[in-house]
């Protein structure tokens, strides 16, 4: 979650600001080196920052005190429009108050894709069978019924279940896995922000230990819910409180609970649900995030087939793209023949986002005379009939769901 959400997302974000009218992106990207002064060590995701960075990403560890480094420009700190969900630092943790698009976020997993050299295009060449992907842990908050859970999923879906443990895989090979696939499923945790690469349509459902409700933690739910993601969500919580296994004798940052006292201690331990709390140690929390869980299988098979049955329809889509405006057109370009003019095009570079509602181009033609008419076209290039040696247009695009329109490119014709 932290490396997506807080690191790499708003990352791109800031360099795809800093690279706005520069082409190609992963040229220019290219071009920066990334400086870290979080003081952490090199870990296993490592690789996905220096993507960012040209294969050179400095520590603060690598800069020595005793020299001075120079640099022709700088920019400190990352972009904060994308991050979708508050930890709760000054308040309970949910949704952030910033309106998130879809597009910035879908462009990310493109250039995340494209750089690991996955395509989600060959998704049905490459997995040829339908399957779901079930994300396995290995040392907290474990499922202790797994193998029963995983053949409810296989009995429900119809479909093969590739369970995956996330910290036992390369990254590259889990993003593919999870890109290609129908559903995502897995406990509350980090690992549940690999549902930001499903693509439009699939699945996601999550699953919460006793006490832990949904609705108070819903980083995924959040993400899931950005509009234009197109994502379906669902989540199954454990009601059943003899299936839970607890660790109160662990160290504290780890749900023990042997540093509180006996008041304290009970009424945690007879308490059905975590109080709202602030971000990071409150012990109710932690002592119910790592418990192990039993999962009940009528109720379990149940919340995987209402989510699997159910639809993201076309137009449930069109209606919540009424905050979307296109690009501007690119590439705009005038031939001239011997009838007139070709005028021709590119599309906006978020139309690719949008392609189940219709596009229209409409354009302004100015002759000589400064009269001017308007075409409106649904392609990308058009033949202007006239006899003058020159004339000015301009092009805009809209969408027919909302009208809103894009600012018209000029062009002189000569």
């Amino acid at each position: 979650m932290h490396v997506f959400h807080d690191d790499l997302i708003p990352l791109f974000e800031t360099l795809r600001e800093l690279c706005f009218d520069r082409h190609p992106l992963e040229d220019c990207i290219g071009a920066f080196t990334l400086v870290s002064f979080d003081g952490h060590s090199k870990h296993r995701y490592h690789f996905l920052y220096e993507i960012f960075s040209g294969g050179r990403l400095l520590q603060v560890d690598d800069l020595r005190p005793d020299q001075t480094y120079c640099f022709r420009s700088a920019v400190v700190g990352i972009s904060k429009e994308t991050v979708w969900y508050d930890y709760g630092f000054d308040r309970p943790q949910g949704p952030s108050s910033r309106s998130v698009s879809a597009i910035s976020l879908q462009t990310f997993v493109a250039f995340i894709l494209k750089r690991l050299a996955l395509d989600r295009n060959h998704c049905e060449s490459r997995f040829p069978n339908a399957y779901v992907v079930f994300l396995l842990r290995s040392h907290s908050r474990l499922i202790l019924n797994e193998a029963e859970v995983i053949e409810t999923v296989a009995a429900v879906t119809r479909l093969r279940v590739v369970g995956v443990r996330v910290d036992n895989e390369p990254l590259t090979r889990v993003i593919e896995l999870v890109t290609c696939s129908e559903m995502l499923i897995g406990m509350h945790g980090a690992s549940m922000i690999l549902s930001l690469f499903l693509r439009p349509g699939k699945s996601v459902l999550e699953l919460f230990p006793y006490a832990v409700p949904s609705s108070s933690y819903v980083p995924y739910k959040t993400l899931s819910s950005i509009p234009q993601m197109k994502l379906r969500y669902g989540v199954w919580e454990n009601k059943i409180k003899r299936n839970t296994v607890t660790h109160p004798n662990r160290d504290p940052e780890h749900g023990g609970l042997d540093h509180l006292t006996e008041t304290q201690r009970e009424r945690i331990l007879s308490s059905d649900s975590v109080r709202p709390h602030r971000c990071c140690s409150d012990p109710e929390w932690l002592f119910r995030i790592y418990q192990d869980t039993v999962v009940e299988i009528e109720s379990f098979a149940a919340s995987v087939d209402r989510l699997f049955s159910s639809e993201t329809g076309t137009d449930s889509f069109v209606r919540s793209i009424d905050w979307f405006y296109p690009g501007p057109i690119r590439n705009i370009f005038c031939l001239r023949i011997s009838r007139g003019f070709v005028l021709s095009w590119d599309p906006p570079w978020n139309i690719q986002f949008v392609q189940s509602v219709p596009v229209f181009y409409e354009i302004w033609i100015q002759s000589a005379e400064q009269e001017v008419r308007s075409v409106v076209t649904n392609l990308t290039s058009h033949l202007i009939e006239s006899k003058h040696q020159t004339i000015n247009c301009w092009v805009s695009c809209s969408i027919k769901t909302n009208q809103n329109t894009s600012l018209k490119q000029w062009v002189p014709c000569k």
